[in-house]
């Protein structure tokens, strides 16, 4: 399994609110700039490297903070709104059209409307993209607040 890693940030959002400072879920893990991160299941004020489709509910952001082991920093900045390129299946990606995390390759998908974490910001028109930028909007998916 292979995590998913922004290879650019292109946009951070806004300063204030468009991010969160959220505490790594184990001192020792290695969290670099750009990775897809999920709460904690158990403890959702924690954080740790996205790892499977169906914890799309869990999606928190993109990691904005280097944190190699338990010399680096616990506190994770955690961009919920941002433009970012991440690898992607290849295929063509058409605006708007919703991404989700593939485990298998580490790598974003066409998602069906399932599972969504992310949408094309920016298509390729023609033949099959091996990457694309993707809006991440945490507060748009709708799935870390509960509206009961």
């Amino acid at each position: 399994m292979a995590k998913l890693k922004a290879t650019a940030i292109y946009n951070y959002g806004d300063g204030v609110y468009d991010r969160q400072t959220l505490e790594k879920h184990t001192a020792g893990d290695n969290i670099e700039v750009g990775d897809f991160l999920k709460a904690n299941s158990s403890n959702p004020y924690k954080v740790q490297h996205l790892d499977q489709e169906t914890t799309d509910e869990y999606f928190v952001g993109v990691s904005g903070t280097l944190s190699a082991d338990a010399d680096g920093p616990t506190d994770i900045l955690v961009y919920t709104k941002c433009i970012v390129e991440v690898p992607a299946n290849s295929a063509h990606y058409k605006f708007s059209n919703g991404l989700k995390y593939d485990s298998a390759n580490g790598t974003v998908a066409a998602d069906g409307d399932t599972n969504t974490i992310a949408w094309v910001w920016e298509g390729n028109t023609g033949g099959s993209a091996t990457s694309v930028k993707a809006l991440v909007d945490v507060v748009q998916l709708g799935k870390l607040f509960d509206v009961g």
